[in-house]
């Protein structure tokens, strides 16, 4: 078709496509002119198919192009196309699970043995402190152990001299075994004496309680026991000072007092008196002169080697006088009941009956008192002796390694 044979109104875009490379110029031009047929672009086959690409390898295939000459816009939009699926690039998903592991793993590592680098000095430390805390302590209570054997012993010391002085005061006595009541000078020298002073401080502050109960135990009681004593020595010179009158009387009214001078006189009561139920008495009497054997009088001078068969008595001291012969002994299953009875000049009821009834009660509260400090005394340095024994094996024990802390 000729130039002028084109629609009235069509524009030239000659001048377009060879803008855009589309126009052919020289042989190629007018063989593809006249042939009619667009060359094929690289990667197709001659037949006009694409070449398939390997499975996931190589672009994507191209999609077919329209002609230019027949639609150049077309063409256009085609090529733009396929030139923005060939700019994708390829999404390549990786999975990083395994590699976060491994990673918080090597984190978790570290710090593990970050923790661990300070944990060890951690809990040396508190190993070290408690083996220290306690070295201290076994060291603390073999220093106390010999401090209060020291306070013991001196507490043993005024016990010794307590005991020597309450010693003395029995010896005056007859026979040692017992104390003279009344004794003014023993009160006296009680009195003198410096009281006991043990460090109940040092005991209650002490670090003794690593030694045994019974140790402990023993040492409190031994504290607690001599602070008692104390009071009790303070008690009986108080008492015993308040009490001297009253006991020089009744020492008095027993020098007085002669047991041979009363008897007892048995009464039978007669057969009506013993069916009324009349029991058998006995009365006290004052004897005079004896009647010696052979004799039916008394004799004012006494019987001397003769045998004494009765006496001179009376019931009242103010009354007259009777004679009546003594009770004897008979068949030695039986004896005579008319008759006097010679009282025992060592009953200790006939003698407190002599004292009087003051007297009697201060004279016991003496002997119950002062026998009571001196079995304190003696316990208190029994129990001294071994409580010094037991502490000074452990003040003799070596003392630990405490790290300088």
């Amino acid at each position: 078709m000729s130039q002028s044979s084109k629609r009235p109104g069509a524009k030239d875009i000659s001048e377009l496509k060879a803008r855009l490379g589309l126009k052919k110029s020289g042989p190629a031009a007018g063989k593809a002119g006249s042939t009619g047929v667009v060359a094929p672009p690289p990667g197709h086959r001659a037949g006009g198919g694409a070449i398939p690409a390997p499975p996931g390898a190589g672009p994507p295939p191209r999609p077919a192009i329209p002609d230019a000459k027949e639609d150049p816009f077309a063409a256009m939009n085609a090529m733009a196309a396929h030139g923005a699926v060939a700019a994708q690039q390829p999404i390549v998903y990786h999975d990083t699970s395994p590699v976060d592991r491994v990673h918080k793993r090597s984190h978790a590592v570290k710090f593990g043995l970050v923790g661990g680098a300070l944990l060890v000095p951690l809990v040396l430390g508190v190993v070290v402190g408690v083996l220290s805390a306690k070295a201290r302590a076994y060291n603390r209570t073999i220093e106390d152990a010999a401090a209060v054997r020291d306070d013991t012993k001196n507490v043993g010391e005024s016990l010794i001299s307590m005991q020597t002085v309450l010693q003395t005061g029995r010896e005056r006595s007859r026979g040692s075994q017992s104390f003279v009541v009344g004794d003014s000078k023993l009160t006296a020298e009680l009195g003198a004496l410096a009281p006991l002073t043990p460090n109940i401080e040092l005991v209650f502050r002490s670090h003794l309680w690593e030694l045994d109960y019974d140790l402990v135990a023993g040492l409190l009681s031994f504290y607690v026991e001599a602070l008692e004593l104390n009071e009790l020595v303070k008690g009986h010179t108080v008492a015993s000072r308040d009490a001297e009158k009253i006991l020089r009387e009744g020492q008095t009214n027993m020098a007085a007092f002669d047991p041979r001078a009363y008897g007892a006189l048995i009464e039978m009561p007669t057969a009506e008196e013993a069916r009324a139920g009349k029991p058998v008495t006995m009365k006290i009497v004052q004897l005079g002169s004896p009647v010696c054997e052979g004799q039916t009088k008394p004799s004012e001078a006494g019987c001397g080697e003769a045998k004494v068969t009765g006496y001179r008595y009376r019931v009242d001291e103010l009354g007259p006088w009777q004679i009546k012969k003594i009770v004897g002994p008979g068949d030695g299953s039986t004896f005579d009941p008319d008759g006097l009875v010679r009282l025992d000049p060592g009953s200790k009821v006939l003698q407190q009956l002599a004292r009087g009834g003051k007297a009697t009660v201060a004279e016991a509260s003496y002997t119950q008192r002062i026998d009571r400090i001196y079995d304190r005394v003696v316990k208190l340095i029994e129990n001294q002796g071994k409580l010094e024994k037991r502490l000074n094996s452990h003040a003799n024990k070596g003392k630990q390694f405490t790290f300088f802390l």
